[in-house]
């Protein structure tokens, strides 16, 4: 069986760590901390993800060089991430609105270390029910 793989989009850098380590305590899966949405954009497009496409991105809207929005959009046009979960992050809820039908899952800022423990919960939730095939309950 295949590894997980987890890709956490975040430019503030204390919360990009928590973020790594709510999910490291709860996830066993490989986690990857990207700062910038250009060199995230890079990445997604690259052979490394390609080879390990992420099962859950945590993606923030502000960030520098391409916007979490937009990476939204890149990542839902492209099949290979059709299994992808989406968790989007921001303190602006009006921009967390038009994230609203293409993200699985909508976080306000300020956020803490109990939400990525219940994102994470949730995944493993989602990725048992994919396993065997039955319909999983969104939190």
């Amino acid at each position: 069986m295949r590894r997980c793989h987890v890709l956490v989009v975040e430019d503030d850098p204390e919360l990009g760590e928590l973020v790594i380590e709510a999910l490291g305590m709860e996830l066993d899966c490989e986690l990857r901390l990207i700062a910038d949405g250009s060199e995230a954009r890079r990445w997604l497009a690259g052979e490394q993800c390609r080879a390990n496409v992420p099962g859950m991105i945590i993606l923030d809207i502000h960030l520098p060089g391409v916007s979490g929005l937009e990476l939204l959009d890149d990542i839902r046009a492209d099949r290979i991430f059709d299994r992808t979960r989406i968790v989007m992050t921001t303190a602006d809820s009006m921009l967390l609105e038009r994230a609203r039908g293409k993200a699985d899952w909508l976080l306000l800022k300020p956020v803490g270390y109990s939400h990525f423990a219940e994102i994470s919960r949730w995944f493993k939730a989602r990725q048992s029910a994919e396993k065997s095939d039955t319909p999983a309950v969104r939190l």
